[in-house]
């Protein structure tokens, strides 16, 4: 080979070393060269944000210089495109773009499958989905009835019912809520959550009612007016509403006295907000109770008062009902399976 033959930077194709020598075929030497692929080669990005044009050299020195680069900036594309926004994996990424060595890369990648089988290991088992029976499913209906229409219940809402439905639950455990569902906080948080929702139905029904029981709302002289419902018979339609057809509650006079104070409320309430419906009936149904509480002093005697006075006045304004119609009704509330006074 002559002098002049290794003076170019181009490409030889020669034989084999030790073989005949044949004439050497000779590239002439060109400036690097590159194939520009289009970005749709790569990803087409959902924002149609282009993809870097990675460029493939056809002179190997070139190659050599410029492929790092060219990757380094493929891997920061490709890092947000996937959303990998932490730091240390967009490092991590283009470290592995740089490796030249296959080996390497292929330990980088058992590395990372490593820690990802460790990180899944430390994570906690997803709950598997509680179902409750039937049967609880039955028990709990009962029971938030019950406590919903006990007329020695506190307030209607702020877990007040709900508590005291749950505590019924507990103290039957044959029902369902046994001690070890009872110490597995998945399994309650669903049942919690059944024993809210019905609770919200209730005060729905209830509420549907007790506005229907007062007549019309004529605008003219601020006034209800129209056909009216009797206290017995409101009783009788709030346990048909709220409980159905197959629930049986005995109408008694307590429960009365609790009807008329829920009503008197919602007419109190139906003022205040302008004539219209309250948004938060329950919520205020509730204060006035602890008003009552607060005034008497929790004393049982003087609330009864309180009690019996709004009854008789709710007689008088709605169906004139005379004292003995109310004689037949029983004068103690119904007590129930695991229930106290507040």
């Amino acid at each position: 080979m002559s002098d002049s033959d290794s003076d170019d930077a181009g490409v030889m194709l020669s034989s084999a070393p030790g073989s005949p020598r044949t004439p050497t075929t000779r590239l002439p030497a060109t400036p690097a060269q590159t194939v520009q692929l289009p970005a749709q080669f790569f990803l087409a990005s959902e924002s149609n944000t282009p993809a870097p044009i990675v460029a493939i050299h056809t002179d190997p020195q070139a190659q050599a210089g410029a492929g790092h680069q060219d990757y380094i900036q493929y891997a920061t594309w490709i890092a947000s495109r996937f959303g990998i926004n932490q730091q240390r994996d967009q490092v991590a990424l283009t470290e592995f773009a740089q490796l030249q060595d296959p080996q390497k890369a292929l330990i980088f990648i058992a590395a990372k499958v490593i820690a990802m089988e460790l990180r899944l290991n430390t994570m906690e088992p997803a709950s598997t989905g509680y179902q409750m029976s039937d049967a609880l499913k039955g028990h709990i209906e009962t029971v938030t009835l019950q406590v919903f229409l006990d007329p020695k219940l506190g307030a209607y809402k702020d877990q007040w019912p709900n508590k005291k439905a749950l505590a019924v639950l507990k103290k039957n455990p044959q029902w369902g809520v046994t001690s070890a569902v009872a110490n597995d906080k998945a399994k309650m948080k669903v049942i919690k959550q059944k024993i809210s929702s019905r609770f919200i139905h209730h005060r729905n029904d209830a509420k549907d009612v007790i506005a229907a029981s007062l007549g019309t709302f004529h605008e003219e002289n601020g006034k209800f007016e129209g056909t009216s419902i009797g206290i017995v018979e409101l009783c009788q339609q709030l346990i048909r509403a709220v409980g159905g057809r197959s629930f049986d509650l005995e109408v008694t006079v307590p429960l009365c006295a609790r009807a008329a104070f829920i009503r008197k409320s919602y007419k109190k309430a139906f003022k205040e907000a302008g004539n219209v419906k309250p948004t938060d009936f329950w919520g205020k149904v509730d204060q006035d109770l602890k008003t009552v509480r607060d005034e008497k002093e929790n004393d049982p005697a003087r609330i009864s008062k309180v009690m019996s006075k709004i009854l008789n006045n709710d007689r008088e304004k709605y169906g004139q009902l005379p004292p003995e119609a109310l004689d037949h009704l029983p004068r103690v509330a119904q007590e129930f399976a695991g229930m106290n006074d507040d």
